[in-house]
């Protein structure tokens, strides 16, 4: 590869990578060129993107944008994976899941996928960190958890207040029974 082709896209991909928030950086070496294409298309159909290139452009790249410590995971033929700055998929959970989710389904192939490491909201994750974010559960999941955690207290003094008029009625009716 020429200078001026790597040049270009060092510069393409600084470009790109300069409004990423979150990343993951793995490693494919061994995955088969099938293998390598079903992932992408898996990761497509969850709104993420994965780019291969090499790694000596991959360094520059990241020298060039500014993630210096990011280049010491660069180790074997890597891939940064990421999601569209802005979208659903921009968040390192998606992100991990998505490729975790890909290993497991292919389990010879998956083994052969390893985590490297990872960027997200302006701080470096380690490979460890990246597998543990891939079992957190979904945003929405949690909202909804928080959501329920809100309208329990709630309901539960709903059916209180709901209930005390009920007693009283209870309370009255037994007293009258007694005075007769």
């Amino acid at each position: 590869m020429s200078k001026v082709v790597k040049k270009q896209m060092i510069k393409e991909l600084s470009s790109k990578y300069k409004s990423l928030n979150n990343w993951v950086m793995v490693n494919y070496q061994g995955l088969k060129a099938r293998e390598a294409s079903d992932l992408r298309s898996h990761l497509r159909n969850q709104g993420v993107k994965m780019n291969m290139a090499k790694n000596a452009v991959i360094s520059f790249t990241f020298q060039d944008v500014g993630w210096e410590k990011a280049k010491e995971i660069i180790q074997g033929p890597v891939a940064l994976v990421y999601g569209e700055p802005g979208s659903k998929s921009d968040d390192p959970i998606t992100i991990s899941k998505s490729l975790v989710t890909w290993k497991t389904k292919n389990a010879d192939a998956g083994k052969m996928l390893v985590f490297r490491g990872g960027y997200t909201e302006g701080r470096y994750v380690s490979a460890t960190e990246v597998s543990q974010l891939a079992s957190i559960p979904p945003r929405e999941a949690l909202l909804g958890r928080l959501a329920g955690g809100f309208k329990s207290p709630l309901t539960r003094l709903a059916w209180a207040l709901d209930a005390l008029p009920q007693k009283m009625a209870r309370l009255v009716g037994a007293l009258a029974e007694k005075k007769k």
